[in-house]
């Protein structure tokens, strides 16, 4: 007999109850008038809010955004009820950063693609409200890394970045808002952004909520992700991000207060609603201090703080949220990249410790294990001298070279690092290719050497 445990129990009847109710409540806008279905649809999207992960995977599928397609083409809901479903939809996948093939394999797909083409293509009679919800509603349902035609990107782009931000601190304008940002984060980082009004507009946006706070979170971090996306192709932006925006201060402030909201002893799968939001806020900003530990160079303060701030994050989530903790190691691990980022900011940003608590968890996989030890193999490799001697004693160099190398040495010694190498060398004499490659001139992997 097996012994169901009561929180387990009471997951499982919400899980049931939210997908349940929606499901109910979808299947009653046929019988609504117009007014009747808004009522409804206003209650679904409260209720998609509240679901998690694995609720809202559930029924976000083919078939639900197929009937909807029907119900638009039979005009059995209005186009304003049904962008009002859609967006809410498309904001809640936006959020979770979900994959799915669910939008490009339904005809709803061809009917926002056709819908967008023909409106954007008017010259009188251009109804800018109805082609910026298409828009929206189309980028937020497609997936991040789809390909899409680069015309019609630029149309819903342009679009959406024209639409009316307004600087009103209402809430219905600060959700409006929030959409709008979070459907421009989530164009395809793939595809090259030339216009220079982009940026334009993002930095006046951001800069203005730096002043007057009139942006929610989200749209803030997604306001951030999409200059990120731009800057992506364009190095002139760095200066701007880095130095004009202030990207350190404003990210390590964010994650700071958002950190404050959660209760980290509580598990991933228990948090609903706000609290659910605030976790995909903070796995956003990793996912941007990721691309700036990539590719910018800030200066050893900045780097120290940004790092300092990520630590806090693995500290918090080392109990209960290990996709956080593996988002936090992935920005350190990163900087192997970045010849820019200096083995002394590493270590005192708390990298190096992190890395070394990281790499002895038993459930580590071969994969994340390799990242790893890569990470101190390049800092091994950064510490050997390429100095002259006459230059060694004029600047004292290699004296420094020498007192950080030592530092790092004792600090991997105390983790009893050198004893996990060997010890997982022998273990992978017939493991996995790449880490055997990795372990086969073993004193790369020692700082002593």
């Amino acid at each position: 007999m097996s012994i169901r445990n009561d929180n387990e129990f009471t997951v499982v009847i919400h899980e049931m109850t939210l997908t349940g109710e929606f499901s109910k409540l979808f299947n009653e806008l046929d019988g609504c008038n117009e007014e009747g279905q808004r009522q409804k649809i206003v209650e679904m999207n409260r209720i998609l809010e509240e679901m998690n992960e694995k609720e809202f995977i559930s029924i976000y599928t083919t078939e639900l955004l197929n009937r909807i397609d029907k119900m638009m083409k039979r005009k059995k809901v209005s186009l304003e009820n049904s962008f009002l479903l859609l967006t809410r939809i498309g904001y809640c996948k936006g959020l979770v950063g979900l994959w799915s093939a669910s939008f490009y394999e339904s005809s709803l797909y061809n009917r926002l693609n056709n819908m967008i083409f023909i409106e954007a293509r008017k010259i009188e009679g251009k109804n800018e409200n109805l082609l910026i919800s298409l828009c929206e509603c189309y980028i937020l349902l497609l997936n991040h890394y789809w390909k899409m035609s680069k015309g019609l990107l630029f149309k819903s782009v342009n679009c959406i970045i024209k639409a009316e931000l307004s600087k009103k601190e209402d809430e219905k304008t600060q959700k409006e808002v929030e959409i709008t940002l979070l459907a421009l984060s989530r164009i395809d980082a793939h595809i090259r952004m030339k216009e220079d009004i982009y940026s334009t507009k993002i930095a006046e946006i951001i800069k203005y909520h730096q002043e007057h706070h009139n942006l929610t979170q989200l749209a803030y971090q997604s306001a951030w992700e999409f200059l990120m996306v731009l800057y992506k192709d364009d190095k002139c932006l760095e200066r701007l991000i880095v130095n004009e925006l202030h990207f350190v201060r404003e990210a390590t402030r964010e994650l700071e207060e958002l950190m404050g909201y959660v209760d980290w002893k509580k598990s991933k799968k228990a948090k609903r609603g706000k609290e659910m939001k605030d976790i995909r806020i903070i796995e956003r900003w990793l996912d941007t201090i990721y691309i700036i530990f990539l590719q910018c160079r800030l200066s050893d303060e900045e780097f120290i703080r940004l790092a300092s701030c990520v630590k806090r994050i693995f500290r918090a989530a080392s109990d209960n949220h290990r996709g956080i903790r593996r988002m936090c190691i992935r920005c350190y691990l990163i900087t192997y990249f970045n010849r820019a980022v200096k083995n002394e900011a590493l270590l005192n940003g708390g990298a190096v410790d992190v890395v070394l608590e990281e790499i002895t968890q038993f459930d580590i996989d071969n994969l994340h294990c390799l990242g790893c030890l890569s990470f101190f193999k390049s800092m091994c490799e950064r510490l050997k001298t390429t100095v002259e001697p006459e230059e060694k004693r004029a600047n004292g160099k290699e004296m420094r070279r020498k007192a950080l190398k030592m530092e790092i040495f004792e600090k991997m010694e105390e983790e009893g690092y050198e004893d996990y190498i060997f010890g997982l060398f022998h273990c992978l004499v017939n493991g996995t290719d790449d880490l055997f490659i990795l372990f086969e001139n073993l004193n790369d992997c020692f700082v002593c050497c």
